[in-house]
């Protein structure tokens, strides 16, 4: 089978799509999936597997820019040397394991560990509220003020509001943009 295969009968078992969707669906997995196992010479499915992506719904269910479900399958790049555990701080994550992979190979974007192997952590995450601050964010960008500050208060703010969760999106590498979330307290992730 093929990485389109694949992601057409997932999602034609999901039931929510009509065949016009699920084929520009598997052509555009297919096509990304091609790309990224030719540039890594990987074969494109066997890449596919490693991400062991699933698509379904109820627990495990994509999150929104306001509800986080439990399971939720998030992906996080990282190249830290001895990973095992996420600590207290930040933890920056998407939902596309192929932009997570960015981040963990670009020293600069990715936070400048590169001292370990570049890798993609599949997180499931146990739930929570989420706040949108992308309005904030794009102010930020616009003001040319530091985003990383400007995350940082909104963390500390949804903190005391109990929220797990920030969101926002985040430039992409297609023309699309991405949702990129923020943990606030990834030792409850």
């Amino acid at each position: 089978g093929t990485v389109g295969e694949r992601v057409s009968q997932q999602l034609t078992a999901l039931g929510r799509f009509t065949p016009e969707q699920v084929g520009a669906y598997a052509q555009l997995y297919e096509s990304a999936f091609t790309a990224l196992g030719a540039r890594a010479g990987v074969d494109p499915l066997e890449l596919f597997g490693r991400y062991r992506l699933r698509i379904g719904a109820g627990e495990g269910a994509m999150p929104t820019s306001e509800s986080m479900p439990k399971n939720a399958m998030l992906y996080h790049g990282t190249s830290a040397e001895q990973f095992t555990v996420f600590r207290e701080g930040l933890v920056y994550m998407t939902t596309d394991p192929v932009e997570a992979e960015v981040y963990a190979k670009n020293p600069i974007i990715g936070g400048g560990r590169g001292i370990g192997t570049p890798r993609v952590l599949a997180v499931k995450t146990t739930g929570g509220r989420v706040r949108d601050i992308n309005d904030a964010v794009e102010e930020a960008i616009g003001g040319d003020r530091d985003v990383a500050d400007i995350i940082q208060a909104e963390a500390a703010k949804a903190r005391d509001e109990g929220i797990e969760f920030l969101h926002y999106m985040h430039p992409g590498i297609s023309d699309q943009d991405i949702d990129g979330y923020v943990a606030i307290n990834p030792t409850k992730t």
